[in-house]
């Protein structure tokens, strides 16, 4: 009995560190959270921030965001439908033996609702080298908080990023095996490409909530 219960007590660190380390949320905001509430929880935390949003209900753009003390340019967040069906009773009638029998048919009406599945904070830079150093930057906020560990290899095979210049660390809220969050360098998105060609972004997801269809 002494001998279990000290393997569970050796244990309960590594358990807690486990828990401590799933990404369940940002900003106060659960993943997985509609579209909607997410707007409206944005709004009323972020009175003072520009707000964009695409027509399709798939992304939300908020300028000048603090997230685990670094001002960041652009937060990112991006959506995925969810399919759902609901169930609806449609009145209706059918004629037996000359006779008008009312009743109601169940129809299965498709519902499609977007849900928050992934959220990059973005810091845009002008050149190579800051780009480089705020890279840095969010390493060392992240690294206070979470294991990190390198991605070997640039995935967008920029020149001057180095092998060991992007970083994973905790866990996804939907799988244990999967990452958690990513940090690397990008070259920035068209809408901000003319004025500040680079980014290092920290993002987080995408999980799997939601399933485009």
């Amino acid at each position: 009995m002494k001998k279990l219960a000290l393997i569970l007590f050796l244990l309960f660190p590594l358990i807690a560190l486990g828990q401590e380390d799933v990404i369940n949320g940002i900003l106060g905001i659960p993943f997985g959270t509609p579209y909607d509430t997410v707007y409206f929880e944005l709004k009323n935390n972020l009175r003072t921030k520009k707000i964009r949003t695409s027509k399709d209900r798939l992304i939300i753009l908020c300028e000048d965001v603090q997230h685990l003390g670094l001002n960041y340019s652009v937060l990112c967040l991006r959506f995925k439908y969810k399919k759902t069906i609901r169930k609806e009773a449609i009145p209706g009638f059918r004629i037996e033996n000359g006779d008008t029998i009312y009743e109601s048919m169940e129809l299965d009406i498709p519902q499609f609702i977007p849900l928050l599945d992934r959220a990059d904070f973005i810091l845009l830079c002008d050149t190579e080298n800051e780009v480089e150093q705020m890279l840095m930057q969010i390493k060392r906020t992240m690294g206070y908080k979470y294991k990190l560990n390198p991605i070997w290899g640039d995935p967008f095979d920029l020149d001057f990023v180095k092998r060991n210049d992007s970083y994973y660390g905790g866990t996804s809220p939907l799988n244990a095996n999967l990452r958690g969050f990513s940090i690397y360098i990008s070259y920035s998105a068209p809408l901000f490409a003319e004025q500040h060609p680079y980014s290092a972004i920290l993002q987080y997801g995408p999980y799997g909530f939601g399933n485009d269809n």
